[in-house]
C-alpha cells in the first residue's frame, strides 16, 4: 500500500514541477505587449538562458517547498 502513495505523491511533484516550467515558458516571460529574455530555437543569446535558468531554480525551490 505504501508503494501506491508514494508513486502518486512522486507524480504529483512531477506534475506541479511540468506544469510550472510550462506556465514559465508560455506566460513567465510576458510583460503586456512584449517578451523579454525569450528562449527562441538558434537565436537564445547566453544572457535569455541563464536568466531562464535561474528562474527553473526558483520554481525548483518553491515546488520542493511545496512538497516537504
Amino acid at each position: 500500500m505504501s508503494f501506491i502513495t508514494n508513486a502518486l505523491f512522486i507524480m504529483t511533484v512531477l506534475y506541479l514541477q511540468a506544469s510550472a516550467t510550462a506556465g514559465n515558458d508560455y506566460y513567465g516571460r510576458r510583460l503586456a505587449f512584449f517578451t523579454f529574455y525569450p528562449m527562441t530555437p538558434n537565436e537564445t543569446l547566453y544572457n535569455s538562458f541563464l536568466f531562464n535558468a535561474l528562474l527553473i531554480n526558483f520554481i525548483d525551490a518553491a515546488v520542493v517547498q511545496i512538497a516537504v
